[in-house]
């Protein structure tokens, strides 16, 4: 390790107060992360809203007019999925 991180004893190492810091911010990182990996997780959890797309024209569209079209699709296959099945 860089010598500005760690303090070398006689039977142990330290961190340095450079090294302190880079580890408290290291820690807030992860902290972080995991806060918007939970985040984009609920996002699953979204059952309406609005979405609103600013598009120039362009051969790309088509790949966004894919996506929406397969999301709908989803969407109609879990809604059945969910519908009690009627027993006679």
């Amino acid at each position: 390790m860089p010598s500005f991180i760690t303090e070398r004893h006689s039977f142990s190492i330290s961190l340095t107060e450079e090294g302190a810091l880079l580890r408290d911010r290291a820690e807030n990182l992860v902290t972080m992360a995991d806060k918007i990996e939970k985040e984009f997780v609920s996002l699953d959890d979204i059952t309406g809203g609005e979405l609103f797309l600013s598009l120039a024209e362009s051969y790309q569209i088509k790949y966004i007019a894919e996506a929406i079209r397969d999301l709908k699709n989803r969407e109609k296959r879990q809604k059945c999925a969910k519908k009690p099945k009627k027993s006679w």
